[in-house]
């Protein structure tokens, strides 16, 4: 079922006055027109957001419970949401940084849920697991790249959180594990090498491959790219007997001294 676009569905309902109350002697034409220019201003290309329910609550929604949705406009502290399985728009409130925070958070436990599911799958073998991670971080990072131009603005305040160091340490744990059966007999210096090699450079390009929109064609074909280009470089790893590489001295020319 395909789901509505919540900018197409806030457009529709503003322009939809049925029932609405104004004040009497208040121009309802031109009080309308301020109220969508004032939501337009603070328009975000759509994120998913979750929160908690607190005081008052929702009348189906206990005070604590976990409501979720896509973030439509914000500022100041407020955030216009809506939610497509029940066809409304919802306001939720909150210090941004705190908000964004959560955000963050849900991230971190999402990716290293990803990496878990499928580099952890032994029932593949250890280059099919690199494809298809490829494949689903890349998916993962279009999809969501309009909520980390968001997480951005909050960066300075999470960076540095216990939450933040946990989830790159369970992280490196998994790819430490990948890595010790993808190359058994390789040194922990070079598996070492390789994990952070394949890390840094899937988390730099994904970002940068997905602050432009892409569609499911070009995505797959960039992941498979990428994939060739990291198994082509563990199995190379594996044929020079899984030696950390080093950069070699160029031979002398003519004219030229070298020195021991």
């Amino acid at each position: 079922m395909h789901e509505p676009d919540p900018i197409e569905r806030l457009n529709a309902r503003l322009f939809d006055t049925d029932g609405v109350y104004v004040n009497a002697g208040t121009d309802k034409d031109s009080y309308f027109a301020e109220l969508r220019a004032g939501i337009n201003q603070y328009l975000c290309t759509p994120f998913h957001v979750s929160a908690v329910v607190t005081e008052p609550g929702f009348p189906d929604l206990s005070v604590g419970a976990s409501i979720s949705g896509w973030c439509m406009a914000h500022s100041a502290g407020y955030w216009l949401v809506y939610q497509s399985e029940r066809d409304r728009s919802l306001c939720f409130w909150g210090n941004k940084a705190a908000i964004l925070f959560r955000l963050q958070s849900d991230e971190w436990r999402q990716t290293t849920e990803l990496l878990r599911g499928i580099l952890v799958n032994a029932q593949r073998p250890p280059l099919e697991r690199l494809r298809r991670l490829v494949h689903a971080f890349l998916r993962s990072e279009c999809e969501e790249a309009a909520m980390r131009v968001a997480l951005d603005d909050a960066a300075p305040f999470y960076r540095d959180a216990a939450e933040a160091r946990e989830a790159r340490a369970a992280g490196d744990r998994i790819v430490e594990m990948f890595m010790r059966e993808a190359l058994p007999k390789a040194s922990d210096a070079a598996r070492a090498l390789a994990g952070d090699l394949v890390g840094t450079a899937l988390s730099t390009v994904g970002k940068q491959f997905s602050e432009s929109p892409r569609t499911p064609a070009e995505i797959a074909a960039y992941a498979d790219a990428m994939a060739d280009m990291f198994c082509a470089y563990l199995e190379g790893i594996g044929k020079t007997r899984n030696k950390v590489p080093r950069p070699s001295r160029p031979a002398p020319g003519r004219g030229s001294s070298s020195m021991a």
